[in-house]
């Protein structure tokens, strides 16, 4: 029966390679993320019902600043139609149907026809926006915003910096393992005492 010293170096051994397997598994898990954001308006699908959308302006700081991600729940036009002010929506531009806007409804409208439209605002601009928002413009509901996230993604998607993060963690990893055998071959070549 194995003594209780060999029992902890193997569940050592065992705890160094989960967490070396699960930070391999978390950085290529960014990696993949990270290159997403092409299609859907330059976004990534986190989940089936959400998608990811990086914020490029700082209107509706100081809570969504430039650099953050926010996680958006897609809506249909139906259910757009019932959205109140207060809530955040990311949207198509009136003029730009690629371009995509990411801010407050601080008016619901209805027309004499029926026809429902909102007014929009970034918390940080004087003023609301020029156009009116019509609910088949609008992609979703924001649901929650990851500060500083879309820096990072937006990083990791220039070759070079890709590279960088690829290179650093292969680093990392070789130097890991470099240190764990100098370990496994200082333990087996010390003398023993008789």
């Amino acid at each position: 029966m194995p003594d209780a010293s060999a029992i902890l170096d193997r569940a050592a051994r065992a705890s160094r390679i989960i967490f070396a397997t699960a930070a391999m598994v978390a950085i290529a898990a960014l990696l993949l993320l990270a290159r997403g954001g092409s299609g859907s308006g330059g976004a990534w699908s986190v989940m089936p019902d959400r998608h990811l959308y990086v914020v490029t302006s700082g209107s509706m700081s100081p809570k969504v600043r430039a650099g953050d991600a926010v996680l958006v729940k897609p809506i249909t036009t139906d259910a757009a139609k019932s959205l109140q002010p207060g809530e955040v929506v990311t949207f198509r531009a009136a003029n730009n149907p690629r371009f995509l806007i990411t801010h407050r409804i601080v008016a619901s409208h209805v027309s004499a026809g029926g026809r429902h439209f909102y007014t929009t605002k970034g918390d940080a601009n004087t003023g609301p926006d020029s156009s009116v928002l019509e609910p088949g413009r609008i992609i979703g509901v924001v649901t929650r915003v990851i500060p500083r996230l879309g820096a990072l993604l937006v990083a990791i998607r220039t070759p070079g910096i890709a590279a960088t993060f690829v290179a650093a963690f292969l680093l990392l990893e070789a130097a890991f393992l470099a240190f764990r055998f100098a370990r496994t071959d200082d333990r087996t070549t010390q003398p023993s005492i008789p």
